[in-house]
């Protein structure tokens, strides 16, 4: 069970991306095993209305870099211009989604999703999905 301030957190941010249409992000620590540990928080919102979550630990990032501020978290996704529909999609591709599993994560063509990759590969001046995912997750643009 999260504590109280962290759930709060999250149906704040969820809430923001369904009414918005923008991606959210936000760190936040749990006590595992008696250690406490930065986690990092993604949400994505669906054309359905619904949230797609990820969650990973970054307590080994905090420790070097310091949290991300929503300012820093910002810069870095505008860092290429990104539209926030592509950044979902490069938050699906780092996780290993291909183009039709995104397609259907996000209720739309595989045909839109193979032209929203192809922009986000000309923005970045990545090679490959592959490229822009290491990019995107190095760079802190998934944040």
């Amino acid at each position: 069970m999260l504590p109280k301030d962290v759930a709060d957190r999250s149906l704040y941010h969820i809430e923001l991306a369904v009414n918005t249409g923008e991606p959210q992000a936000f760190t936040f620590q749990l006590r595992i095993a008696g250690r406490l540990r930065d986690r990092e928080a993604h949400i994505s919102p669906t054309s359905q209305g619904a949230v797609l979550v990820f969650v990973r630990d970054v307590t080994g990032r905090v420790a070097r870099q310091g949290p991300i501020t929503p300012e820093l978290a910002w810069a870095q996704r505008r860092l290429y211009g990104l539209t926030p529909r592509e950044l979902s999609i490069i938050v699906l591709i780092a996780s290993g989604r291909t183009n039709k599993m995104i397609a259907a994560e996000l209720a739309i063509s595989p045909l839109t999703v193979h032209k929203h990759v192809a922009n986000i590969l000309a923005k970045m001046g990545a090679t490959s999905r592959t490229d822009a995912g290491i990019r995107a997750i190095r760079e802190g643009l998934i944040t």
